[in-house]
């Protein structure tokens, strides 16, 4: 949508030519049907009429024609010349068909694709606006747009609620907070419910691991049988072996290692019992000759 004040001032080329036809002074809108009239263009004595269907192109710097000899005088096009307005004059008033006064014709929105009026803006004053908002109206049928004022049915103000107002945003802030805080309040439903799911869980296993427990503690433990000696199905368990002796260690000194290196035990000595009775038998008797010494054994040993 654009500004219909903005097409004011844009200059009007023809697109056959490529001659400037003029300067846009006036834009001519029914605010009944919503359709553009026409543009004029010029001031003074040199203004000249463009009707709606002579333009092709609204863009943004300029407005194309086909050929410039379609601005005309406006005694050629009656509408533009009864619907034109000195530019110097104030804007025109937006009343009701009752009598109540809306504001004043503020701002008018057209497509500059179909060239149709959207919409247009009533203002009822610096305060209102704030506070309330502008009244936005739509072209329909049963408006009347006069040179002077505009009229527009009853019915159509209490189907259209002032816009950008501090009460209509604070209601939509209202709106949006009521909104949002029962989304809110929802989430929070759903993660407690989520939580409590959780804890259950948690629960319920924790007193299955504890029930668990108690069961494997009160279950009898069965004692191991005892052998039976001398049963012949049974193998006497082997020996152990001795235990190796202790290596001392590296850092240890030879007297650690002396003392480390177990002691042999003297082997018992052997039974001769037996020999010596039959030595004793062997032995030929003592004479007398060998009892003692003689006398000429001690002269000699003397």
């Amino acid at each position: 949508m654009r500004d219909l004040a903005s097409i004011i001032g844009l200059k009007v080329f023809s697109s056959k030519e490529g001659r400037e036809v003029g300067t846009v002074s006036q834009a001519i809108v029914s605010l009944s049907s919503g359709a553009l009239e026409g543009l004029i263009v010029g001031k003074g004595p040199s203004e000249k009429g463009i009707a709606a269907s002579d333009v092709e192109v609204i863009g943004t710097d300029a407005v194309m024609v086909g050929t410039y000899r379609v601005a005309r005088h406006l005694s050629e096009l009656p509408s533009l010349m009864e619907r034109r307005r000195d530019p110097a004059a104030g804007p025109r008033e937006v009343l009701t068909a009752a009598g109540r006064r809306l504001g004043v014709l503020s701002t008018v929105y057209i497509d500059p694709i179909n060239k149709r009026v959207s919409r247009y803006e009533v203002s009822g004053g610096a305060w209102r606006d704030i506070t309330e908002g502008v009244i936005c109206l739509t072209p329909m049928e049963g408006t009347v747009d006069g040179r002077d004022s505009v009229v527009v049915p009853a019915e159509a103000l209490a189907a259209t609620p002032g816009e950008g107002g501090l009460k209509q945003q604070l209601a939509k802030l209202s709106e949006l907070a009521k909104s949002q805080a029962q989304q809110a309040a929802e989430s929070l439903s759903e993660t407690g419910d989520s939580v409590k799911k959780g804890w259950g869980g948690v629960v319920g296993a924790a007193k299955t691991l504890a029930q668990n427990a108690q069961d494997k503690k009160d279950e009898p433990q069965a004692s191991p049988a005892a052998p039976v000696a001398g049963d012949a199905g049974e193998a006497s368990p082997a020996a152990e072996p001795p235990a190796a002796a202790h290596e001392p260690g590296e850092g240890q000194e030879p007297g650690a290692r002396d003392q480390a290196q177990p002691q042999e035990q003297p082997s018992a000595p052997p039974d001769t019992s037996h020999e010596d009775s039959g030595w004793e038998a062997c032995q030929p008797a003592p004479t007398d000759d060998d009892s003692g010494p003689t006398e000429g054994d001690d002269q000699h040993n003397g």
